[in-house]
């Protein structure tokens, strides 16, 4: 009986992190850079605050939390995105995945 009380305590625990984890995993804006080359960006959040940063060839990054606003500042391509999207840049374009 103890046994099969542990583990189901052991697989509630489970549970619990996973839907922990994936409550996480979807808060954020997802960038991909799919393309061979380094792109400058400009990216304003919701609240109206901004920053300029950068995304290496081939690399997947947080954009922000919620929703934002990316710029890539070479070509002005444009898109908006709100939490748990992913976003892609490919051939110079940004996407929706």
């Amino acid at each position: 009986m103890l046994v099969y009380i542990i583990s189901i305590w052991r697989l509630s625990v489970k549970f619990l992190l996973l839907f922990l984890f994936s409550f996480a995993l979807f808060s954020d804006v997802t960038l991909i850079n799919k393309d061979n080359k380094s792109y400058k960006l400009f990216i304003e959040n919701e609240k109206q605050s901004a920053f300029h940063t950068s995304i290496g060839e081939n690399t997947t990054t947080m954009a922000c939390k919620k929703a934002c606003k990316i710029v890539i500042k070479k070509n002005k391509n444009t898109i908006s995105a709100k939490d748990g999207e992913t976003i892609l840049i490919k051939d110079g374009k940004l996407l929706k995945k």
